[in-house]
């Protein structure tokens, strides 16, 4: 049994673009899986970071519909690489109501979810305009 395994840690400046947040996180991917990662892990909020809530519940999908989720999958299954989503903001149903949290991804090398967890302890803190 081999118990070798190179981890491959990535640092993003996420922002309120999704798609240039998908594709910074991308970018990363394929450095780390060009320098030999097994295992992948990115940071939290990778996905979208705001203080707009309109621009958050327009952006924001249901996790099925997250392109940097699929877009992860993908990559697992394409390169037999683990990856671990630090976070990203899902939309959720309930109550029949939108609700969004703050969800960490396992995905294995078949591409698929084997984890996931809400995080309940969420940060939040009124800032000034200065």
């Amino acid at each position: 049994m081999n118990l070798n395994i190179k981890i491959g840690i990535i640092q993003l400046t996420s922002s309120d673009n999704l798609q240039d947040n998908c594709n910074q996180l991308e970018y990363y991917l394929y450095e780390c899986k060009k320098k030999g990662a097994d295992f992948i892990l990115s940071p939290e909020v990778s996905n979208f970071i705001s203080t707009d809530s309109e621009l958050k519940k327009q952006s924001i999908n249901l996790e099925k519909e997250d392109s940097m989720i699929c877009m992860v999958k993908n990559f697992c299954y394409k390169f037999k690489v683990w990856s671990l989503i630090g976070s990203v903001i899902i939309k959720i149903k309930k109550d029949l109501k939108d609700e969004f949290v703050n969800r960490s991804i396992l995905i294995n090398s078949e591409g698929k979810i084997v984890a996931r967890y809400d995080k309940i302890h969420m940060f939040d803190v009124n800032l000034k305009k200065k």
